[in-house]
């Protein structure tokens, strides 16, 4: 099979993907993940992280993805056979490297949020606890978010007070 009918197919999925996901929520949940992390994607100058495993990482894109988190969203996807040879290079990219890429691809960047939205909308029962994972670790478990207080975390008070404003029509979801 050529690399183009590779691609092909690898996008078609994504697009099933996109459609499956969109009822249960995914498309609605990146809406206000935008809001909250860029503005709905006007402020994408994210700050240098200080510490921690993303210690010297910018995040990308009106998503604000981390490039370890892609690399390993990217791995996750490869085991399972739901990976193009082209994306499959990010797993691969260093973290400047991957920020241009994604900033140049937003068809990956999209994949790539929507696979970790996915993820975080169906290891927790609700999309606050959802949210707390994307911010805070999207391989924390329900019960790990649950025991750190998520409810009275900043992220997901502005997480909340977007959400109320686009459900409210108060914001243009195509921000």
């Amino acid at each position: 099979m050529s690399d183009y009918n590779k691609l092909r197919e690898a996008l078609e999925l994504a697009r099933q993907m996109d459609e499956q996901q969109s009822e249960e929520g995914v498309d609605p949940f990146l809406d206000v993940i935008s809001q909250v992390e860029s503005s709905g994607g006007t402020n994408l100058d994210h700050k240098m992280i200080k510490s921690g495993m993303h210690k010297g990482d910018r995040a990308v894109g009106k998503h604000a993805l981390m490039p370890n988190t892609v690399k390993e969203t990217a791995v996750r996807m490869d085991r399972e056979g739901r990976l193009s040879d082209k994306l499959r290079a990010y797993s691969r990219l260093d973290s400047a490297a991957m920020k241009e890429a994604l900033e140049n691809d937003p068809e990956a960047s999209r994949i790539f949020s929507e696979e970790l939205a996915s993820k975080v909308l169906s290891s927790n029962d609700d999309d606050r606890k959802a949210a707390y994972g994307w911010f805070q670790g999207h391989n924390k478990t329900q019960e790990e978010i649950e025991q750190e207080r998520y409810q009275d975390h900043d992220y997901v008070e502005k997480y909340d007070r977007f959400k109320k404003m686009l459900k409210n029509g108060k914001l243009d979801r195509k921000s």
